[in-house]
């Protein structure tokens, strides 16, 4: 029996403007595009998740990679991680700031290392030992997170935190969870309480 491979990429959630669609969904394609070509050649599952992810940090529409968040500090900080759904090991780093693919440097943490986790300089050493180059984290900046941080700013200045997002789409994911418990798509099964 021949098994057809199934990729899925999630490109975000969160109330995407109308403008910034075709964006997302170029990045999406071009992404899967990627992992599923590596698929269809006989490629490991992991393989085509670390090709797809890579285009997604290359492409600053996504916020990973160049094109992620900024810090309080105004610098892009990442993590990645990979998980190899045959053998369970898992490579991942954290707070990486001068790495343009952490999905790479994860894939050498989980191939070249009996470690699980590399966090800040010690995943961008790690990473340099086994042949990534180091970027400046302001090649990682887009003009689009610099605005909002420049926007944001002085709100943290005055102490105010950011509100948590609270928009169409936390309203779409009840409906959503609604209907599939309605429907008993999703059972609900009441809680005992341990004795």
């Amino acid at each position: 029996m021949s098994v057809q491979p199934v990729l899925l990429i999630h490109g975000g959630a969160w109330a995407m403007p109308d403008d910034a669609i075709a964006a997302h969904e170029d990045g999406i394609a071009n992404a899967l595009a990627a992992g599923y070509a590596l698929l269809e050649r006989g490629a490991a599952a992991v393989d085509a998740v670390e090709a797809a992810v890579a285009v997604m940090e290359d492409d600053d529409t996504f916020d990973a990679g160049r094109g992620s968040f900024l810090t309080q500090d105004g610098r892009v900080q990442m993590d990645a991680l990979l998980m190899n759904g045959e053998n369970l090991r898992t490579g991942g780093v954290a707070c990486v700031e001068r790495l343009r693919n952490p999905i790479r440097a994860a894939r050498l943490v989980l191939d070249k290392s009996p470690h699980v986790y590399f966090v800040g300089t010690g995943a961008e050493r790690f990473a340099r030992q086994h042949g990534m180059a180091l970027c400046d984290n302001t090649e990682l900046v887009v003009p689009r997170e610099r605005s909002g941080f420049i926007r944001l700013r002085p709100m943290s200045w005055r102490g105010c935190r950011m509100r948590p997002f609270r928009g169409v789409l936390s309203r779409t994911i009840r409906w959503v969870l609604w209907r599939l418990i309605f429907m008993e798509i999703l059972p609900l099964e009441p809680v005992q309480a341990a004795r």
